[in-house]
């Protein structure tokens, strides 16, 4: 949860995606200040779409797409290439998937869109080969 008090009556619109990564454009943004173009967060004040949402922590890189009206999370673990799928509830709870066969193209997907953003994890599946995700 984020709480911004703002000076002015200004409608900030709901986004299914949001980021940490925007906090920062929100406050410039809303100071009048440039908001550098190499970053990608996006200010909370204007509508915009985001299909993913990308987060690291630690040895441990992750990212939420959406997929319709559900919400996955895939996690990649860079010791031993360990990969997670969990679907994500309406109270933002996870939920390991129950079958990895059922949602394939969603695995596929985020594993192909986190190593795009990440180009050193596709490097490393590759030292370690491919190997299935894990429940």
């Amino acid at each position: 949860p984020l709480l911004i008090y703002d000076t002015e009556a200004i409608g900030y619109p709901t986004r299914p995606l949001s980021s940490v990564i925007d906090v920062a454009p929100t406050l410039l943004d809303r100071i009048g200040a440039h908001i550098p173009e190499h970053w990608s967060g996006l200010p909370l004040s204007r509508p915009a779409t985001r299909r993913f949402v990308v987060m690291q922590a630690r040895n441990t890189h992750a990212i939420i797409g959406q997929f319709g009206g559900e919400f996955f999370k895939y996690y990649r673990h860079r010791e031993g290439d360990a990969e997670q799928l969990m679907k994500l509830t309406p109270d933002g709870a996870e939920r390991a998937v129950s079958s990895l066969d059922a949602h394939a193209a969603v695995l596929a997907e985020l594993r192909n869109e986190l190593e795009l953003r990440v180009p050193a994890l596709k490097q490393e599946r590759h030292a370690f080969g491919n190997r299935p995700a894990t429940k």
